[in-house]
């Protein structure tokens, strides 16, 4: 597989595995560039809040093959379809 670097440039899944074994090796070439940050990026520059509820089987696996169509996890799929439905009833 092939992939678009944000610069432009693109590198294949063979490269990839090149560039972590050097990587592994502590070959890595250049300098840190900033702090490493651990983790998910954050969602929401506010704290976030989990919201919990129920939907039935059928639309479950509907909401997961959606999610894996779009490329997407359920949780981000979620997400937006929450938004969209907010923004169309209270814009």
């Amino acid at each position: 597989m092939e992939y678009t670097l944000k610069n432009g440039q693109t590198i294949t899944d063979e490269e990839v595995a090149l560039m972590a074994e050097a990587y592994e090796r502590g070959e890595w070439p250049g300098d840190p560039v900033g702090e490493v940050i651990v983790g998910c990026p954050r969602l929401s520059q506010e704290p976030t809040k989990t919201i919990g509820f129920e939907v039935p089987a059928s639309l479950a696996k509907l909401v997961a093959k959606a999610a894996e169509k779009s490329g997407e996890s359920q949780s981000s799929f979620l997400r937006k379809a929450v938004r969209r439905a907010v923004d169309e009833v209270l814009v």
